[in-house]
């Protein structure tokens, strides 16, 4: 994970409950009115009932997070694992190896811990584009040859919103080169869906 717990948590907080992330982080600079109380209130109630494990651990070795998993799972049956991110993590390496080596070992690995618990497993991760203006995960074609959904996020020059999230790859329908539509809510850190009126843009 690249950020702390109190940022993620700070930014579950905000996702949750609609209230602008800088009311919530920074209440003595953006004073919280009654209604974002209210909202801060039962969003934090609706948190605390979420089996939520955070390792905020950086660099952590994909040997090491596979073997927390399935501690985990043991406890209660994991539905869902998040890695933020990718070349963040480290995996075998020998003298001599290139990265794409060990990000395969990593990759190959993420996808055997997934059939063994069943679960949804997330990996946010860098994009690189080649001279053509092909779009590649950085370091790591395996990432993209492994996953059965690949998102990419596009952001246009010069403007600070995610113009568009794209399916590049979807292995059980199809959809590739499919743009979903979707902007960059900044207030509270959430994609939502494009409105259809164009007219937002003026």
């Amino acid at each position: 994970l690249e950020m702390t717990k109190e940022k993620l948590m700070d930014r579950a907080l905000t996702n949750e409950s609609g209230v602008e992330g800088d009311v919530i982080t920074k209440p003595h600079l953006f004073k919280p009115l009654k209604g974002d109380l209210i909202k801060i209130k039962y969003a934090a109630e609706r948190l605390a009932d979420f089996d939520l494990v955070v390792h905020e651990e950086a660099s952590m070795h994909v040997d090491k997070l596979c073997a927390l998993a399935r501690s985990e799972h043991r406890r209660s049956p994991i539905t869902f694992i998040g890695i933020d991110y990718a070349q963040l993590m480290k995996g075998e390496r020998q003298k001599g190896d290139s990265l794409e080596t060990m990000y395969a070992d990593i990759s190959h690995k993420l996808q055997a811990l997934q059939k063994e618990l069943h679960c949804t497993i997330c990996i946010l991760s860098q994009t690189s584009i080649d001279q053509r203006g092909n779009v590649s995960t950085k370091y790591a074609k395996v990432f993209e040859d492994d996953a059965d959904l690949w998102l990419h996020i596009i952001r246009e020059k010069g403007q600070e919103d995610v113009e568009d999230v794209v399916v590049m790859k979807c292995r059980h329908h199809g959809h590739n080169g499919k743009k979903l539509g979707m902007t960059l809510n900044k207030g509270v850190q959430m994609f939502i869906d494009k409105p259809q009126d164009e007219s937002w843009r003026k």
